[in-house]
C-alpha cells in the first residue's frame, strides 16, 4: 500500500472519530494504571497473589492489563483466555481456597500453598519483563517461556507505551508491517512492533502520531479482512462482501464471552439469568463496553451450563489450546423463528449438531424440561433442565 494511500486513510479517520477526546482517555487510564494502581517500581513490595488473579473485583492485575485498559488495547478473548496468565482463579474458587494452572494443555486445579510458590515465580518474570522492556531487550521479552504472546505484549505495551502500537495481536502485527513496508520477525511480535512504530514516526506525516493513534488507524482503516486467497481493505468492493460467515463471526464472538462469563459469572447467576430470559428482550447486549449479540451470549452460558459436552453423545473435540469445542443447534430453527432460549437450545458436538439439522427426525415431545425425538430412528430424551 502507497504511504498516500495510507495517509488518506488517517485523514478519513480523523474526520470520523474524535480522537483527541479517546486518546485524553487513554491517557487518563495509563496514568491511573501507572502511577495510582500498579506502579512499576512498587511491584517486588505491592504485587501479590491475591491482587493478582481475579475473584470478582476489579483490583487486580489480571483485570486491569485484559479488562480495565481494554480502550488503550484490548486483548479480551484471547485464545486459552485466562490460562495467558500463567495462574489465575475466579470468585467462586478463590473463596474455596482454590487456582488453576495449565498442565498438559488441560487446566489444573491447585490449592493455595502451591499457588502461592508457583506466584513467586510469576512475579518474577512480570518484574524481569518490565525490565527487558526499559532496555530495549524486547527479544527476551519475545523469548519468555511463561505467559501468552499476547499477555506480554500488553504489560510491556503498558508501562511503555511509547514503544510500540497498541496493535496486540500477533497476526495483527505482521500484517500492519507488511502494510507499512516494515521487516516482521517471526516469532518476535513485541521486537517487531516496536520496529513498526519507528518505522512509522520516520514518516513526516505520522512524526506526532502517538502508539493509541496508529493502532485506531490500522484497526478502523487498515486492517484486511482475509479472503481466498488474498487479503482486501475494509472498504475495498470485492466479489464476496461478506468474507466472514456468520457462522465463523458468531463462534468467535461466544468464545469470547465465555471467558468473560467464566471470570464474572457463578452457575447460579447462569441459571438466574436464562431463567429470567424473555424471547422479546433486546437482540443485543453489552458486555465490559462491548456490544454483542444477546443469543451468542445465551449460547456461550449453555456451553459453560452442558461443561462443553455434546447432549447425545457426551463428546467434543479438544483444541489445541486445551479448551473444547461444540455447538449450538437450535431445535426449532431460527428460519423458523424460533426463540434464543435455554429450551430451543442443545449443546452438541459437530456431528450429532449436522445429524439434527439434516438427518431423518421426529420430535416426540418437546417442554421446557425434557425434548424427545427420533433420529435416524435412534430414541433420544435430552434433559433441557438448568443445573449447577
Amino acid at each position: 500500500m502507497r504511504t498516500s494511500e495510507i495517509i488518506q486513510k488517517a485523514e478519513e479517520l480523523k474526520l470520523e472519530n474524535n480522537l483527541a477526546t479517546r486518546q485524553n482517555n487513554v491517557n487518563r487510564l495509563l496514568s491511573n494504571f501507572n502511577n495510582s494502581l500498579f506502579p512499576k517500581e512498587n511491584l517486588k513490595q505491592y504485587l501479590s497473589l491475591d491482587n493478582y488473579v481475579r475473584k470478582g473485583t476489579k483490583d487486580t492485575f489480571t483485570y486491569w492489563v485484559e479488562v480495565g485498559t481494554k480502550e488503550v488495547a484490548d486483548i479480551r478473548g484471547a485464545p486459552g483466555g485466562s490460562a495467558m496468565f500463567h495462574i489465575w482463579s475466579n470468585e467462586q474458587k478463590y473463596n474455596k481456597g482454590i487456582f488453576f494452572i495449565k498442565e498438559n494443555r488441560f487446566n489444573k486445579e491447585i490449592r493455595r500453598t502451591e499457588a502461592l510458590k508457583i506466584f513467586t515465580n510469576v512475579k518474577k518474570r512480570i518484574i524481569d519483563l518490565i525490565n527487558f522492556a526499559s532496555i530495549d531487550r524486547l527479544d527476551l521479552i519475545d523469548e519468555m517461556d511463561m505467559f501468552w504472546k499476547i499477555y506480554r505484549m500488553k504489560i510491556a505495551y503498558l508501562y511503555y507505551p511509547e514503544k510500540f502500537t497498541s496493535i496486540m495481536k500477533e497476526d495483527d502485527i505482521k500484517q500492519a508491517c507488511n502494510i507499512f513496508g516494515v521487516n516482521h520477525k517471526d516469532k518476535y511480535p513485541v521486537y517487531s512492533n516496536s520496529i513498526l512504530i519507528k518505522e512509522i514516526r520516520k514518516i513526516a506525516y505520522f512524526k506526532n502520531w502517538t502508539s493509541y493513534m496508529i493502532g485506531s488507524l490500522f484497526y478502523g482503516k487498515l486492517k484486511a479482512i482475509k479472503a481466498p486467497g488474498k487479503f482486501i481493505l475494509d472498504s475495498a468492493i470485492v466479489e464476496k462482501k461478506n468474507v466472514v460467515s456468520e457462522d465463523e463471526a458468531d463462534i468467535e464472538e461466544q468464545e469470547e464471552l465465555v471467558d468473560i462469563i467464566k471470570e464474572t459469572e457463578t452457575k447460579e447467576q447462569i441459571i438466574e439469568e436464562l431463567t429470567n430470559l424473555k424471547s422479546n428482550d433486546p437482540k443485543e447486549i453489552t458486555v465490559h463496553g462491548k456490544t454483542y449479540k444477546r443469543n451468542n451470549k445465551v449460547i456461550a452460558q449453555l456451553k459453560i451450563l452442558r461443561n462443553f459436552k455434546c447432549q447425545i453423545c457426551n463428546g467434543n473435540i479438544l483444541k489445541s489450546n486445551g479448551t473444547f469445542y461444540v455447538e449450538a443447534a437450535h431445535i426449532k430453527s431460527k428460519s423458523q423463528k424460533g426463540p434464543e432460549t435455554p429450551d430451543n437450545i442443545l449443546i452438541l458436538c459437530p456431528n450429532h449438531h449436522k445429524e439434527f439439522d439434516y438427518g431423518k427426525k421426529n420430535i416426540l415431545a418437546h417442554s421446557i424440561e425434557f425434548i424427545e425425538f427420533e433420529l435416524n430412528d435412534k430414541l433420544h430424551k435430552i434433559d433441557l433442565n438448568l443445573r449447577v
